[in-house]
Formats: structure tokens, sequence, C-alpha cells
């Protein structure tokens, strides 16, 4: 979201009554609205979290120490009734995908969440098949995105892409270039394995 309407949606959303916030407060809602990235999810989330709890002046620091904790609750929320959690709204995404593309968002999750570079993938399935050494630390998860085979097929990662972006799991930075969204990208290194 642009940064104006997801300072708005938060406020929307933590303070359903009363006077309108002061400049301290609007002040808090921005950085709060900035820490989350402006996600419409996160905010919604966020607003129902701090309505309920009246800890406008405290969520940031909340969020800080219990970011993992705080996504994961599922919290009512009264202007849309939507009860689920980020992490768990995720969740449903998370299982409709196939293991090719849960392996590939399990790599980018330990890389920096933008500009991740397509040549990555393909410079290490070239690369791995030609290494005469003992097998990789890597190599299960290349598998895996591979089927198996540790050859790099353009057309298959094509494919990976196409599914993840039809979830808004990552978007295309560039043609040879992808993102994840900063709060997906700790989604994905908190509740996935090792």
């Amino acid at each position: 979201m642009e940064p104006h309407d997801g300072v708005e949606l938060l406020l929307k959303h933590s303070i359903k009554q009363g006077p309108k916030p002061i400049a301290q407060e609007r002040s808090t809602l921005a950085n709060t609205a900035e820490k989350l990235h402006f996600f419409a999810l996160a905010l919604v989330h966020a607003g129902a979290y701090i309505s309920q709890q009246n800890c406008l002046n405290t969520y940031l620091d909340r969020l800080e120490k219990h970011q993992s904790t705080l996504l994961s609750k599922n919290l009512p929320q009264s202007i849309d009734n939507y009860d689920f959690s980020i992490y768990s709204t995720w969740n449903l995404s998370w299982q409709e995908l196939d293991e090719q593309s849960k392996t590939f968002l399990k790599i980018c999750s330990c890389l920096h969440y933008k500009g991740i570079p397509r040549l990555l993938f393909q410079r290490a399935l070239n690369n791995v098949g030609s290494l005469n050494q003992a097998p990789l630390l890597g190599q299960p998860l290349l598998a895996a995105l591979s089927l198996q085979r540790l050859k790099w097929d353009a057309t298959e990662m094509n494919e990976i892409i196409e599914k993840v972006v039809s979830y808004s799991l990552v978007q295309i930075d560039k043609e040879s270039s992808y993102a994840l969204h900063p709060l997906i990208h700790q989604y994905i290194g908190d509740t996935v394995d090792e």
C-alpha cells in the first residue's frame, strides 16, 4: 500500500471510536505501518490487536520482541469478521503449493528479500553436477527444486515462478530478479523446517 493509505487503514482498525488521534499517535501509527511494510493484511491484524489490547503506544515494542507470536495470533476483527492470523492466512497459500515451489521459497528465505537473482538458481543447478567432490549440503534442496534431475530447466523455473506469483508470495522485480514482501520472507523463515 501507499504509506498514507497504510496509515489510514491501520487507524481505521486500531482506533475505532473516540477523538481523532493527536500528532504523537499519528506518528506512532505511521511508524507501525512502516514497520509492517504497509502490508494491508498485517495492518488490519495489527489494528485489531491494538484495538483489543488498547496498546497503540507499546505495540511496536511488542512487535519487535514477539513478532512471530503476534503475527500468529487469530484475532476477531469486528469491522469485517475476519479472524485468521497473518500466518494462518499465508499458511493456506503455502499448503496449496507443490514441493518445487515450496523449495524455491525456502531457498529465497535464506537470502535477502529483494533482488533475488534468477541466475543464482541457474548457476547452482548447472554447477552442482560438475563438482567432483562430496555432495553439498544444499544438494537436496537443488534436487527438490529440479525434480531430482539436478539440471537447469528454464521452463520449469517459469512454472514455479508463475505458481508463487499467483499466490502473491513473490513479485518479479525485473525479468531476472525476484522479491518477497519482508513479512512473507519472515513468515517462511519462521515456519519452515531447517
